[in-house]
């Protein structure tokens, strides 16, 4: 739809009957100054695609933009935006920067989001910035680790799997109530938290 334009130019080379090297296209505002798009319309004669004079780019819901049939991007309903492989069905990683262990990666493994090195080596992290934080529901709430024999460390001590379970104090020849309460408790609070074996 290129009505009312002051200058409209086309250019192409034609390399046989079905397909064109190159097509080159000149917009330029219509007689009246008003901004004008580019616009491809589909079979029906709605726009499919439209691109405005400062090259913002605007398509039809549910349209999909395929990178050499490796990549999609599709916007399944508004503020949503979905990336996936050219099937449709899975994505290996999100690279930034660049795509050797120089650099990190955001990846997918069933349903975690993971971080690794952009060439798909382990490595890389997450780093918060000064005063950022990390909330937690409060109905069911969060885990740290799945599993007893996942590893964890803290203040850069190296990372190992839950310590053992620390019996409650009991016995001996002196007896104190109240220090042996408070150690009891605080091994109970250790336990309730998974940071030790119960």
């Amino acid at each position: 739809m290129l009505a009312g334009l002051s200058t409209v130019g086309m250019v192409g080379s034609v390399r046989n009957r079905r397909f064109m090297d190159r097509l080159d296209i000149k917009l330029a505002k219509t007689s009246a100054g008003a901004d004008i798009s580019l616009r491809i319309t589909n079979n029906v004669g709605a726009t499919a695609m439209s691109v405005s004079n400062v090259g913002s780019i605007a398509t039809i819901a549910g349209a999909t933009f395929s990178l050499g049939g490796r990549i999609t991007f599709q916007s399944p309903s508004s503020g949503q935006l979905t990336i996936s492989n050219g099937s449709f069905n899975d994505f290996t990683r999100f690279q930034l920067g660049g795509t050797s262990s120089s650099f990190p990666a955001l990846g997918r493994s069933a349903t975690f989001l993971t971080v690794h090195l952009a060439d798909g080596t382990a490595g890389g992290g997450v780093q918060l910035s000064e005063g950022a934080s990390i909330d937690f529901g409060t109905t069911t709430g969060s885990k740290i680790g799945n599993s007893t024999s996942q590893k964890i460390g803290f203040w850069n001590a190296t990372p190992a799997i839950q310590p053992t379970a620390v019996a409650d104090a009991s016995g001996g020849a002196t007896v104190d109530t109240e220090a042996r309460a408070a150690l009891n408790d605080l091994l109970a609070r250790m336990r309730t938290i998974g940071l030790m074996a119960p």
